[in-house]
């Protein structure tokens, strides 16, 4: 059976003790890292610990575009963001969407060029 390796990386101490202790306990799951320090050199250590998701606490001063940017570098990374008051959960990942055209002709290149971006609604975010 395939294990699904997570990082724990800023979460409060509580919380990191928690989450450490039921994730251990979880047969289909591998702590490859728990990491306390600061966010900047945050992308070496997921480059280095290859988690699938990364699971992490943001304080009141960071901002999810942080982490969001390492979906960039680590396209199939699973990002659970938990609040700082721990009442609010997000999760983030990449998934290539595939359009089949009907047909392939100018105006269908055309309308596929100009169809409207999804936006993430109010809810969302």
């Amino acid at each position: 059976m395939s294990r699904t390796r997570v990082m724990l990386a800023h979460l409060p101490p509580l919380l990191a003790g928690i989450m450490d202790r039921a994730l251990s306990k979880q047969t289909d799951v591998e702590l490859v890292a728990a990491d306390p320090r600061p966010f900047g050199s945050l992308a070496d250590r997921v480059a280095r610990a290859r988690p699938d998701v990364l699971l992490a606490g943001l304080s009141d001063s960071e901002r999810e575009d942080a982490y969001v940017k390492l979906l960039g570098a680590h396209g199939s990374l699973r990002l659970v963001l938990i609040d700082a008051d721990a009442r609010a959960a997000s999760v983030y990942e990449l998934r290539p969407q595939r359009t089949v055209l009907r047909e392939v002709s100018l105006d269908a290149i055309l309308d596929a060029i100009r169809a409207p971006v999804p936006h993430p609604s109010a809810t969302d975010a």
